[in-house]
């Protein structure tokens, strides 16, 4: 099974920011492209939400991402709940040396499988 979802969101100064899903068999793929913030929230959120039944591992590919602040190490903490609650695995995968220095200042890389 194939599927690939974009959701968009504008924030200021006419920046973009997308998230691309992909679900093959019973992993799906969040792409990061651009700024992972709260102007994202919803759209980070219902990307996960929809279809957790039938997922059994969630990985959250960074080499697009551009900035990550303190609301999107918290949408990635909503995501660690939720796939714990559904016995999924979660990986983040392909950060960039900024991102890897903020995840590992906040302490992820003892919560998260960071490749």
């Amino acid at each position: 099974m194939f599927a690939t979802l974009t959701y968009i969101a504008w924030i200021q100064h006419e920046d973009f920011m997308a998230i691309t899903t992909q679900l093959i068999d019973q992993e799906l793929s969040i792409l990061v492209d651009g700024r992972l913030d709260f102007s994202i929230h919803e759209e980070f959120c219902a990307t996960f939400q929809k279809n957790d039944k039938a997922i059994n591992s969630y990985v959250i590919d960074m080499h697009k991402a551009t900035h990550l602040d303190s609301s999107g190490l918290g949408m990635m903490l909503l995501l660690r709940i939720h796939a714990k609650d559904n016995k999924a695995q979660l990986r983040i995968v392909k950060c960039s040396h900024a991102i890897k220095k903020v995840l590992t200042i906040a302490s992820f890389d003892r919560m998260f499988v960071i490749e």
